[in-house]
């Protein structure tokens, strides 16, 4: 069997710096190894997956694991298994990166539209990665979209943008940002496809020296897909939208305060409907004790309301649009001490707590940790 394989990188720095980044293309052929997924269980807090028996039968089924919240559910880990079956695949990625900030463009004592110009800057990113069934062409396209699904081994897209206006003013600024990720991955039980899509905005302006307000709104989507036919229940389209308004109060390099309100509302749009409606008050404090220790604090009420059929809230569709949590009222609050001992060692303490209204029991976490730093 022959392959082959061909790559181009390039990198640019032109206008006075205003303009520069890399771009990156490679296109080739070989063999790809069919893989089964599995879930392994490791030391609580190790893993990324949580187990959820949907049907209380007991048994560890695969269409029963999500991507874990806290870090007492992170217990399982998703490992792939290859097998003894090769097949033939070409492969095309792409990848660019570029910053484009024009007030290196410009002089000074410009005009006045010169001047707001010179206050907006773009960042911007794209990398594909494609790898299709062996055909008689090459796959050099890695913008296609008309590829069969029965052809795709596996794809993966992440794109974002973000639009600065007034960035490095200490005064106001606002950013605008696009954030696109898009996964398929062909697995023993069929193609799961997955996407996040978010737009979001933000102003910032600063009252005084001490204190500073901030507004975060945007819209998005999440959508799982599966052709799996015992996998079909794990499929949704949940389209979300917020609103977050927060207030900050600093007292030199020492104190940090923060009060966050945020409203969320989600609908899935296929299969049952489900909604929900989030409301979250959280407050933070950031405490420099000394030249070598930090400590910081959080405490937050999630207030869900989840209108759905009687159980939802134990599907996989209730798991994500609950985040984790519960319908009713859930209390969240953090510790985190960080000190730096003996020159180059540093120690971390952690606590992490949660309480929901629907349940009794009340959530403990600790975690300590020694760093050492070179």
């Amino acid at each position: 069997d022959k392959s082959i394989l061909g790559r181009i990188m390039y990198t640019f720095n032109e206008w006075n710096s205003a303009f520069r980044g890399d771009v990156f293309y490679e296109a080739g052929g070989g063999q790809e190894q069919k893989r089964e997924v599995a879930y392994l269980a490791v030391p609580v807090g190790q893993g990324n997956y949580t187990w959820i028996d949907y049907n209380n039968n007991g048994i560890e089924e695969l269409n029963e694991f999500e991507l874990a919240v806290f870090q007492d559910q992170k217990k399982y880990i998703r490992i792939y298994s290859p097998t003894n079956q090769y097949i033939k695949t070409n492969t095309v990625q792409f990848n660019y990166n570029f910053d484009f900030n024009p007030a290196q463009l410009l002089k000074p004592g410009s005009s006045q539209w010169k001047k707001l110009i010179s206050k907006l800057s773009l960042t911007s990113s794209w990398q594909i990665n494609r790898k299709n069934l062996a055909a008689k062409e090459i796959l050099y396209n890695p913008f296609a979209r008309s590829v069969n699904d029965s052809l795709l081994v596996g794809y993966s897209s992440y794109r974002t943008n973000t639009i600065f206006i007034n960035r490095t003013s200490s005064k106001w600024g606002v950013e605008l940002n696009q954030n696109l990720a898009e996964n398929k991955t062909l697995l023993s039980y069929g193609l799961e496809s997955r996407s996040q899509l978010n737009y979001t905005g933000k102003l910032r302006y600063n009252l005084t020296r001490s204190f500073s307000a901030n507004i975060k709104l945007g819209t998005g989507r999440n959508r799982l897909g599966t052709s799996g036919f015992s996998f079909d229940n794990r499929n949704y389209a949940i389209a979300k939208t917020f609103y977050e308004p927060g207030l900050v109060y600093m007292y030199k390099s020492k104190l940090r305060l923060s009060l966050n309100f945020q409203l969320t509302d989600k609908n899935n749009r296929i299969d049952s409907m489900e909604n929900a409606k989030l409301r979250i008050i959280k407050t933070e404090i950031k405490y420099n004790t000394t030249s070598n220790s930090v400590l910081s604090a959080q405490f937050s009420m999630n207030d869900f309301s989840f209108n759905a059929y009687s159980g939802a809230e134990r599907t996989a569709v209730g798991f994500v649009m609950l985040e984790g949590l519960n319908p009713g009222k859930n209390y969240l609050w953090n510790l985190d001490l960080t000190k730096r001992v003996a020159g180059n060692m540093e120690i971390n303490l952690q606590y992490e707590g949660r309480k929901s209204s629907s349940v009794g029991r009340m959530i403990h976490i600790g975690k300590a940790a020694v760093r050492a730093v070179f």
